[in-house]
């Protein structure tokens, strides 16, 4: 089974001059969309897949993830290629319905006064990565051989399903007969 991709939106424009920036996330492998988070700069907030309509070659966002979608917004994306579990760009179809409002309850219809996409992008990675916390001071190694604190570590990490050890710093206390020295090693995460 493959990883499922992230989507970021990279330079989407409309006709009537507002953007588009976020990401989401597809699995090819179910056809599944989920973490949507699609912002427009006139303030709406896409974060479901549309009921039933589009798929991998037309992903259809909803600002409401249940309930009457009437007389909410409702955006399309267009890549020129098909969604799927491999890391590229896909450029946007442009032209065609960037986003307007539902017309009815289940919105299988939308209102006139949309506007058209004018430009734009959808880049795959794989996985996402947390933020790496700091290592901290060593302190010092006076005459009582005394350290400083480790720091903490990082959160997040890859999200492919498989357990992970976080990041952790580990001191090795190594004493000679010319008295005691720090040594510091960091270990990256690893698979379990």
């Amino acid at each position: 089974m493959a990883t499922p991709i992230t989507w970021t939106l990279s330079g989407v424009t409309f006709g009537n001059g507002t953007t588009a920036t976020g990401s989401l996330v597809y699995d090819a492998d179910t056809n599944t969309f989920s973490s949507i988070n699609i912002t427009v700069s006139n303030g709406d907030h896409y974060i479901a897949k549309h009921p039933t309509l589009g798929g991998a070659s037309a992903p259809h966002f909803v600002t409401l993830a249940s309930g009457s979608l009437a007389g909410t917004p409702l955006m399309a994306l267009f890549p020129t290629l098909n969604l799927d579990n491999t890391t590229t760009t896909r450029t946007l179809t442009t032209g065609g319905f960037g986003y307007s409002t539902c017309s009815d309850a289940g919105c299988t219809a939308v209102n006139p006064g949309g506007t058209t996409l004018t430009a734009g992008q959808l880049t795959g990675v794989t996985g996402s990565t947390g933020s790496t916390g700091s290592t901290g001071s060593t302190g010092s190694t006076g005459s009582t051989g005394s350290t400083g604190s480790t720091g903490s570590t990082g959160t997040g990490g890859p999200t492919t399903g498989i357990p992970t050890v976080s990041s952790f710093v580990f001191a090795i206390l190594i004493f000679s007969l010319g008295g005691m020295g720090l040594y510091t090693m960091r270990r990256s995460d690893s698979r379990v």
